[in-house]
């Protein structure tokens, strides 16, 4: 541990020397630098961390696409507001296969959806046991997904059957401590964007996969 908590403290120092010597270092890594630590502390990750590895460190197919941890959290306060919220798509949504969303819960649980466009399935996957007052919870915010999609479906043309999806929330005790479900979201992001199962995506695998993600986000960050 001590060998990681050395690497965080000059991973800052040559941030801090970039920034005194005028060198151009943006917000997005300033963010992401000053919450490192987490990774090494078993602290659980936040936004910056997220966000940057799912949008930096995992190779999605043509048809894949990883929304940012803000994509839900905008759609659901739009829409209490009844509005819908316009997210500027790079791509056409509906032409998409499989489009990933995390999802974090009051600021305590991150886990993550998918829409299944082929097969008009939205999935919710969650790295703890829930009860069923959870799982109702995860029903709901797949039904503000399945909402966004109706409304935007109509706006470009499209026929959308809202009785046509269905939603599934898979759940298990893979996690068994209170701080690793976001290195559990972005691990079986990756795993599910690669084709893989998530059966190897275990506590004892996240647990290793933490110093991992330190390395390799440094590494995209050139530092």
């Amino acid at each position: 541990r001590g060998g990681i908590r050395f690497c965080v403290c000059c991973a800052v120092e040559k941030h801090t020397h970039a920034v005194t010597q005028n060198k151009q270092v943006d917000i997005e890594t300033d963010e992401v630098l000053r919450s490192l630590p987490r990774l090494v502390n078993s602290q659980w990750i936040n936004d910056s961390i997220l966000n940057y590895a799912t949008q930096n460190l995992i190779t999605y197919a043509e048809d894949q696409h990883c929304v940012t941890t803000y994509f839900y959290s905008l759609l659901k306060s739009r829409q209490k507001e009844g509005k819908h919220f316009a997210f500027n798509w790079k791509t056409d949504p509906f032409k998409l296969a499989k489009i990933f969303v995390p999802i974090n819960v009051e600021k305590l649980h991150w886990y993550f959806s998918t829409v299944d466009v082929k097969n008009k399935t939205i999935t919710a996957y969650d790295s703890q046991l829930l009860s069923s007052e959870h799982v109702e919870a995860r029903l709901k915010a797949c039904g503000r997904i399945l909402t966004y999609f109706n409304t935007e479906a109509a706006k470009r043309g499209y026929e959308f059957n809202r009785d046509d999806w269905k939603f599934k929330v898979l759940h298990s005790q893979a996690q068994t401590n209170g701080f690793d479900c976001g290195v559990f979201t972005y691990e079986r992001i990756a795993s599910l964007a690669a084709g893989k199962t998530l059966e190897l995506v275990s506590q004892e695998y996240v647990t290793r996969a933490r110093k991992n993600l330190y390395d390799q986000l440094l590494a995209k960050m050139g530092l």
